[in-house]
């Protein structure tokens, strides 16, 4: 996501799926700066997913605009902007996508699942149904070399608006986020308590999976 103040490119924030993008962009904008290369296709859009004219608007290299990976996003109007995205627990940022996925085929499925094939279903969404919007995709691969990072428990109020102000010479204040800013189902999905537990179960798989991203994440330390 571009933002701008005054027509002015400002800065780039890498939009890892599942790290309060929706929200971040929702804080720019009422703090009066514009975005761009931030939107993805409404789902009607996919009903065929080789549509011409949504894939022009919102792709590039067949991966949403919104969620490209590094070095992809270099391919965007983005030279010599300041670069920052938010870093989230592993298991955190993907619990509900697995957890929707789960209720879903729930039927199909012989609980408790084993470790393969969490792998499996990890891989097939990544190659096919979550390629498109990244959501599986390590967050590691997200970012640059001069990639500034926050992390997400850190939380996004006068704190965040701090480090954005410092680091990067803006102008960010806390603001009244509307809770419908646009979130996804996902984020109102009621998980079973059967479901849970599996997700739980799943942890050691999450952090075998994603230990790059866990070792970045317990990396981090807020500075003063």
């Amino acid at each position: 996501m571009i933002v701008y103040k005054d027509g002015k490119k400002k800065i780039f924030f890498i939009h890892i799926p599942r790290t309060a993008g929706r929200y971040i962009r929702e804080l720019f904008l009422k703090n009066g700066y514009e975005t761009s290369h931030d939107q993805w296709p409404p789902d009607e859009q996919w009903v065929f997913q080789k549509q011409i004219v949504a894939s022009k608007k919102y792709l590039k290299c067949d991966i949403d605009i919104a969620h490209l990976h590094y070095p992809l996003y270099d391919l965007l109007p983005i030279k010599n902007l300041p670069i920052f995205a938010i870093i989230r627990n592993p298991f955190d940022r993907i619990k509900r996508s697995l957890a929707e996925e789960l209720i879903k085929e729930e039927s199909h499925l012989k609980f408790p699942l084993k470790e393969e094939h969490f792998y499996q279903r990890i891989e097939e969404r990544r190659k096919d149904l979550s390629y498109r919007t990244n959501w599986y995709r390590p967050q590691c691969e997200f970012l640059s070399p001069n990639t500034k990072l926050w992390k997400f428990d850190w939380g996004f109020k006068d704190q965040f608006c701090k480090w954005l102000n410092v680091t990067f010479d803006l102008n960010v204040v806390p603001a009244k986020i509307n809770l419908d800013y646009g979130k996804s189902p996902m984020d109102t999905l009621l998980i079973p308590s059967h479901v849970e537990k599996s997700l739980e179960d799943f942890k050691p798989f999450v952090k075998k999976y994603y230990h790059q991203d866990y070792t970045l994440f317990n990396s981090l330390r807020k500075k003063d």
